[in-house]
């Protein structure tokens, strides 16, 4: 008899242990709590992710404007330097319209009288309104085919156009396609870059 109580209660233990044992996962409520605090922590950081964001893409925006100002910097000053070479010079006026000024967009980067790039591909003393394309080569002569890209039709980051504005004459506007409403505007007849950067 006492083997058979003694097995019995060999097993009742063994049962009791494995009541006690704890069990494997996560139960639904625990669950839903993780889910729950981790909505909550992506909830706090989401704001200053796209705070991030924001700031990246303005910065393209302005660091692309500084780029441009700075190249037509350097073309203004080629100008002065050699505005009475006779060999590059057709004359216009006081000063000379340059054609194909070395050095900027291959070679082949054109200037007005007053020194500032008006595109490429134009003939000597030619009198036409700026056109589309020609705001196109401004933008890889001027910065050298680097990125953010520019196109008047499809995929790039920035999007161009002439424009009019009434003081300044025509211009190129450069829009920002990645996000916001930034914009690169510039005017051949006075060499004024600006960068309207709102997001």
């Amino acid at each position: 008899m006492s083997k058979h109580r003694g097995t019995g209660q060999q097993q009742t233990k063994r049962q009791s242990k494995r009541a006690l044992k704890p069990q494997s996962g996560f139960s639904l409520l625990e669950f839903a709590l993780v889910v729950m605090i981790l909505a909550a922590v992506v909830y706090a950081i989401l704001p200053s992710i796209g705070g991030s964001l924001k700031f990246a893409h303005e910065t393209v925006v302005r660091q692309t404007a500084v780029a441009f100002r700075d190249s037509l910097t350097l073309v203004a000053a080629k100008h002065q330097l050699i505005a009475h070479t006779a060999n590059r010079t057709v004359h216009t006026g006081h000063l000379a319209q340059f054609i194909d000024v070395a050095g900027f967009g291959n070679g082949s980067l054109d200037l007005n009288e007053q020194g500032y790039p008006i595109g490429s591909d134009w003939q000597a003393a030619e009198q036409r309104p700026l056109q589309t394309r020609d705001c196109l080569s401004l933008w890889y002569g001027l910065l050298g085919g680097l990125p953010p890209s520019a196109a008047i039709v499809g995929e790039a980051d920035f999007r161009v156009q002439t424009l009019f504005d009434a003081q300044r004459g025509l211009g190129c506007s450069y829009r920002y396609l990645r996000a916001g409403e930034m914009t690169i505007r510039y005017f051949p007849d006075t060499g004024e870059v600006n960068a309207d950067v709102q997001f």
